[in-house]
């Protein structure tokens, strides 16, 4: 008998120390991609960086691991494996990574085509990990809550690095002046920490709600320097991303939370007065001619000359001619290789292997001519098709006060991305891509917990 309790106590003991290193596991898999760096890439310093590899193979690594450990010895997570296996968000991002392999059959380089399949294959896994996990609320917390953290400290190092000098650590030096080297180039930077701005909104008010008002006051400092830091980029497709997302929180909200109305207009002043502060320079009218482009203000009453006289609208314009000539795709990763051939609006712009447009600054058009039309079909169910169903779902169990800002500040949240795509490169980097799926997962698994909900009512 004695025998018996010491082992029940021992296997106890095991279990507890596992739970103990998953969680571990699962923190830092969402806190140390943003955060990986290579030394040595300019002037014997280091330098945080955006770029594919490094962010990309820390993802996977993190990933391919984590998994496993969650499954060893956790019946729990094999059953819900095979409940999860059926969800039409993985099978999309299946779908998406199925169709890149499939282009690389017919494309001009077939190991971008492999390089970005290998991308969506591990999304379309990490998706289906994740709504698997996220169906406790506590490990969505502890998700959050590593992923916010995260930035705060990469925003925090580029605060400190246009103040000070950190030794050890590369400044990027840009027209505009000195910026911290967090994510290498200030526009990665921007939309990289719009993808996570909400989400610590979130979690401010979620420790207001618990009148926990330290941890509230530390979100919130976090919030307003994240803000900040973004308003000083003079990203328009940032600033309009945070506009958009705000508008759709507020509309998710209805007429509860007048106070919230008037923080969102706070907000939006102060990006605009923070934006004006940057403007006002020593050549200030230079400067605002160049990035807040004043000189747009006639393409708004004549959008046909946007696309005649832009570079972004010539860019699309040549899009479409290859979209029409390649209805198949002409393979995903390869826009870039393809455009040279039709670039018939910027001819009078010189290109070399170093000076080269890579990307269309509109992922949906990119999608579309990489992967063709059924490509560019499945891309537009996963992000509008399949979202718009788990909402349908979600729409009954919204009585609850605290679910129904949940909800609304992750659709902000997801509506700020959809209006990157559209704008900028967005998908460029695989650790976008992530953002992408992780949001994907959160709107899954509310829409399967309102489902359960209605089920026990029922």
């Amino acid at each position: 008998m004695g025998k018996a309790k010491y082992s029940n106590c021992r296997e106890v003991r095991k279990g507890v120390e596992l739970e103990k290193i998953r969680r571990l596991f699962y923190f830092l898999f969402f806190f140390l991609p943003p955060l990986v760096f290579i030394p040595g890439t300019f002037n014997g310093k280091w330098a945080f960086c955006l770029y594919e590899q490094p962010k990309l193979w820390a993802l996977h690594v993190l990933f391919w691991g984590l998994p496993i450990l969650f499954f060893i010895s956790g019946s729990r997570w094999e059953e819900r494996l095979h409940e999860e296996i059926t969800d039409k968000g993985f099978w999309l991002l299946l779908g998406i990574g199925g169709i890149s392999v499939l282009t690389a059959l017919w494309s001009v380089v077939p190991a971008a085509a492999l390089y970005e399949a290998a991308q969506w294959l591990s999304l379309a896994c990490i998706y289906l990990f994740l709504i698997i996990v996220f169906r406790d609320s506590e490990w969505r917390s502890l998700a959050l809550r590593a992923l916010c953290l995260s930035y705060a400290l990469v925003t925090l190092i580029g605060f400190t690095q246009m103040v000070f000098d950190i030794p050890f650590l590369q400044s990027i030096q840009n027209e505009e002046g000195t910026w911290g080297s967090t994510f290498g180039a200030k526009n990665a930077y921007a939309l990289s920490v719009g993808s996570q701005i909400f989400l610590v909104f979130l979690l401010a008010h979620r420790a207001w709600s618990r009148r926990e008002f330290k941890a509230a006051a530390g979100w919130g400092a976090f919030l307003l320097m994240e803000l900040f830091y973004l308003a000083l980029s003079l990203s328009r497709t940032t600033y309009l991303a945070v506009v958009v997302g705000l508008l759709v929180l507020l509309m998710v909200l209805g007429r509860r939370v007048g106070t919230l109305r008037l923080g969102a207009v706070v907000v939006v002043a102060l990006l605009l007065i923070v934006a004006s502060l940057r403007v006002a320079m020593p050549s200030r009218y230079e400067f605002m001619e160049r990035q807040i482009r004043v000189h747009m203000l006639p393409y708004l009453k004549s959008p046909g000359r946007f696309f005649t006289e832009t570079v972004r609208g010539q860019v699309l314009l040549d899009s479409t001619m290859m979209i029409s000539e390649h209805p198949e795709g002409v393979g995903a990763g390869n826009w870039q290789f393809l455009y040279p051939i039709y670039r018939e609006h910027l001819t009078n712009r010189h290109f070399n292997t170093n000076r080269q447009i890579i990307r269309v600054h509109n992922d949906y058009v990119q999608m579309l001519c990489e992967l063709g039309w059924g490509g560019g079909l499945l891309f537009a169910s996963l992000l509008l098709v399949f979202p718009g169903s788990c909402l349908k779902r979600v729409a009954l169990s919204l009585e609850k006060r605290g679910s129904r800002m949940d909800l609304a500040v992750i659709l902000g949240q997801y509506a700020a991305i959809l209006v990157m795509l559209f704008f900028s490169f967005y998908l460029e980097y695989g650790y976008r891509k992530f953002f992408l799926a992780l949001l994907l997962a959160l709107i899954a698994s509310i829409a399967k917990s309102s489902d359960l909900r209605r089920r026990i009512r029922g």
